[in-house]
């Protein structure tokens, strides 16, 4: 992708047509009555947890990712962006922390370290870990 950066275009839209399917399966099969604010760890560009506010109008969010993934995030009035590292650091005192799509992609030892990380940001509230995987 690098030697090839317009391929990020058709890449981005693919991956933003299946979050806003996740977030559409998100809010149906979730209850988010009482639920301030969302981090989707790993969330590309913010596509889903953008549409999930769309659903979800009581909440606020953030998605977290890598700084050049991040820089071509999507914009919603309820978002905030976060350039990071999940292996490092996961925003804290969030309500719900999402994670689709993301464990697979690692070992086993890596998955434990990310989830660590997503523990940690959630015990600095009352935070509940959705992990969604195929």
């Amino acid at each position: 992708m690098a030697l090839h950066p317009q391929r990020w275009e058709v890449f981005d839209s693919a991956m933003a047509a299946g979050g806003r399917m996740h977030a559409l399966a998100l809010a149906a099969a979730l209850d988010w009555s009482g639920v301030r604010s969302v981090c989707d760890v790993g969330g590309g560009t913010g596509e889903l947890v953008a549409t999930l506010l769309d659903l979800v109008p009581h909440a606020s969010g953030t998605v977290l990712d890598l700084p050049a993934v991040v820089a071509r995030a999507v914009t919603h009035p309820r978002l905030d962006v976060v350039a990071g590292d999940a292996f490092a650091h996961v925003p804290p005192g969030h309500d719900v922390y999402l994670l689709v799509n993301v464990v697979h992609d690692w070992s086993d030892e890596d998955a434990v370290r990310i989830l660590g990380c997503v523990c940690d940001g959630a015990r600095a509230g009352d935070g509940r870990i959705v992990v969604v995987e195929a």
